[in-house]
């Protein structure tokens, strides 16, 4: 959920910035310890909570029709594994780069971009974990 600004620089390109608040999330195969029971599932689920500001650039293939990229910096605000807090072990800033496509209907707006991330979110650095996030989004937009 958010807002967004779509501002004309020519007659085919625009920048849209954006204020958006993301729930990520991701389930993982885990074969349990026996000596140790932090985890009683096979499966483990992430809970991330971001605020994004993405800045795409837009360009129109055909009227309505675009093709959009541009970097996005988000906001770590909740990060939960099984219900356990762990926002404390995870950098709170997040970048990454946004590729998608959308099509513009008048006020309504249809829009489907993968983010790539580019920071390392784990925040140990003894560790040699490469956390990152990669989220698919779809939207569906209103412009007044």
């Amino acid at each position: 959920a958010g807002l967004f600004a779509s501002l004309s620089l020519m007659d085919k390109l625009a920048v849209q910035p954006e204020l958006l608040f993301s729930m990520q999330g991701a389930k993982q195969d885990y074969e349990p310890d026996p000596f140790d029971d932090e985890f009683d599932s096979d499966k483990i689920s992430y809970k991330f909570d971001y605020i994004l500001v993405p800045i795409m650039l837009k360009y129109y293939l055909t009227k309505g029709l675009n093709i959009e990229a541009g970097p996005q910096f988000g906001y770590l605000t909740s990060a939960k594994v099984e219900d356990i807090d762990m926002k404390d072990d995870l950098k709170k800033m997040d970048f990454s780069i946004n590729v998608g496509a959308g099509y513009d209907l008048g006020s309504l707006g249809l829009s489907a971009r993968y983010s790539f991330g580019i920071s390392n979110l784990d925040d140990d650095k003894d560790s040699h974990n490469d956390v990152k996030n990669g989220v698919f989004f779809v939207s569906l937009s209103y412009a007044f």
